[in-house]
């Protein structure tokens, strides 16, 4: 009940993600365009669209990013574990356990610093200089980024335990990001 309830949670975050992605690529693809054909065309400047750019790719840049984690498909250094994955399955699944909690560890604390920051503007609320528009709208995409990269982190480290306590030391990592979901 309870694993059927997170599931629908963890999935239902996941088509928020991928909407976010898409919305966002279209808008910045959308107002470039529109800047351009306002420039070369109208012979018209558009008024701080830098400021209306910026705010989209920063929620397409942390979304991007927090989807990159969940996928597990981020650049990583993990050349001891791939040369003894064949070698030493069991020492790789305990290396790999490692790295997972350390990057729990590393992103709880990122999420704590974005949060601080997301409070402190909350509080201040500071406004770009074209348009008005709060600093936190750009701010909290850095926050719920990082939150969302603790999320996957967190799973991603329970599947590592769960796969050394079961004594399965070859399952690769893609394999690990989709077990959940599917």
């Amino acid at each position: 009940m309870i694993y059927n309830i997170l599931k629908y949670i963890y999935d239902g975050l996941l088509k928020i993600e991928r909407a976010i992605l898409i919305v966002t690529s279209l808008l910045v693809v959308f107002i470039i365009s529109c800047v351009v054909f306002m420039r070369y065309v109208l012979q018209v400047d558009l008024f701080a669209y830098d400021e209306l750019v910026m705010i989209v790719a920063f929620w397409m840049y942390f979304i991007g990013a927090a989807y990159g984690s969940y996928e597990d498909s981020q650049i990583k250094a993990d050349i001891i574990q791939v040369a003894l994955i064949d070698t030493r399955p069991k020492l790789a699944a305990y290396i790999n356990l490692f790295a997972r909690s350390l990057e729990l560890f590393l992103a709880a604390n990122i999420a704590y610093w974005s949060w601080s920051l997301v409070y402190w503007q909350f509080k201040f609320m500071g406004h770009t200089m074209g348009w008005g528009i709060p600093i936190l709208v750009p701010q909290s995409a850095i926050f719920l980024g990082f939150a969302l990269m603790t999320l996957y982190a967190a799973v991603h480290a329970v599947k590592a335990w769960q796969r050394i306590s079961r004594k399965e030391y070859l399952i690769s990592d893609a394999e690990e990001c989709t077990e959940w979901t599917s």
